[in-house]
């Protein structure tokens, strides 16, 4: 059982007119730190500081002990079966001297044993998916986790059902953030409609980014 303690995060760092917001994100992450799955809808229209607050909550998990693990969807990868997780791989890579088995696992079905020229098999998935959650598992079994995808409006299908997955699972010790754009009828409504779900069913949060007044815009 990790020890609970309240992480102090210097006054100069917060952010302005988003004081509730990391609020409610720093009780969800107390809530990872003890052992519970839980996920933050990160919802805004482009230019509110999605982004600005998605890195402040990684920052406060890193303090916290908690291995960040962080990916970014880009509309130049849509055609890339999850492109998402091939980020949040390479970038595992880049910060390690040796990659965990399953992590290997993970990037060789992502690559090697992807199929050629066609849609995915059933046995393509399956073998992603139990190695996906195989990976996640080994990973949280070492520290608690927090997983960030900012940009989900913007991930391939592929990306985003493996993510709902894995947000879904009630035995890994993470939190997952995921920041996108209002997308009622984009393809990651699903994933946005699950968040929702979760959260309603006290297995997260839903933070909504409005524009600044213009007393906090006066501040900054």
């Amino acid at each position: 059982m990790v020890p609970t303690h309240r992480v102090t995060v210097p006054a100069g760092n917060t952010l302005i007119g988003r004081e509730r917001h990391l609020e409610v994100a720093q009780a969800q992450l107390e809530r990872a730190r003890r052992g519970s799955p839980v996920s933050v809808l990160v919802r805004g229209d482009a230019g509110l500081g999605k982004t600005r607050l998605a890195s402040e909550i990684s920052a406060r998990a890193d303090v916290a002990g908690l291995r960040v693990l962080a990916g970014r969807a880009d509309d130049l990868d849509r055609g890339i079966p999850y492109a998402v997780f091939r980020d949040i791989l390479a970038r595992l890579r880049a910060g390690e001297e040796a990659l965990p088995d399953s992590a290997r696992a993970l990037a060789q079905s992502l690559d090697v044993d992807a199929p050629m020229g066609g849609p995915a098999t059933d046995a393509h998935l399956s073998l992603v998916y139990t190695r996906a959650v195989r990976m996640f598992r080994d990973l949280a079994a070492r520290t608690p986790l927090l997983l960030t995808v900012e940009d989900a409006h913007l991930a391939d299908a592929d990306s985003l059902a493996l993510l709902a997955l894995l947000a879904r699972l009630a035995d890994i010790q993470m939190m997952t953030v995921v920041t996108l754009r209002p997308d009622r009828s984009g393809t990651a409504r699903e994933l946005e409609r699950l968040l929702e779900r979760l959260a309603g069913d006290g297995r997260g949060a839903i933070v909504e980014i409005a524009p600044l007044s213009r007393e906090e815009i006066g501040l900054l």
